[in-house]
């Protein structure tokens, strides 16, 4: 979310409500890796891409829907190499994007250059799971408060239980020494 600093800045500081879609897992040959984000400003604006072209009207749909409604939600979408191909994409795959009605502060304090922070986002309880396959939407649930994970191992924030907070400081630990994003599994979530 760093390469769309400036334009979250440039949207917050006009007074925009803004909402963003986040790629949290990908199958196949997915266009954009996990982590990538689009940001919908309230008055119709875009920013940044969840699948290089193929979704982002879907997913704009959405994410106005997670505004109306107040409810992150994750949904999956997928479309075939040779799909692909057809329509002039140089590749398909499957992509579960969480839509959610507004950028959390933590997030845009991290994305402002909080540098050597993990800003954890637990996706609602009807997501799609890790396995491949169709998996119709579900309505999802207000958006869970974000947790952050620090370089040093410092948690704010809680899951509810030590075991889990403890495997979660260490995943978040993983992704911030390999600079990149990823979606785990811990417990029910």
């Amino acid at each position: 979310m760093r390469e769309l600093n400036e334009t979250l800045a440039a949207w917050r500081a006009e007074g925009q409500g803004i909402g963003r879609a986040i790629v949290v897992r990908t199958f196949g040959s997915a266009p954009r890796p996990e982590g990538a984000v689009m940001l919908v400003a309230q008055d119709g604006r875009l920013a940044g891409s969840v699948s290089g072209g193929c979704v982002e009207g879907a997913a704009f749909e959405e994410v106005e829907r997670a505004r109306q409604t107040g409810q992150s939600r994750v949904i999956r979408y997928g479309i075939s190499d040779e799909q692909a191909w057809d329509v002039g994409l140089a590749c398909g795959g499957t992509i579960d994007v969480l839509m959610q009605p507004e950028v959390p502060d933590v997030a845009v304090e991290a994305a402002a250059g909080r540098a050597g922070v993990a800003v954890v986002t637990p996706l609602p309880a009807d997501s799609p799971g890790p396995a491949f396959g169709a998996h119709p939407p579900g309505e999802g649930s207000a958006p869970a408060e974000p947790l952050t994970v620090t370089e040093a191992g410092a948690l704010e924030g809680t899951l509810g239980d030590p075991a889990l907070d403890t495997l979660l400081v260490g995943a978040a630990r993983e992704a911030l020494d390999a600079g990149t994003s990823r979606t785990i599994e811990l417990g029910d979530g």
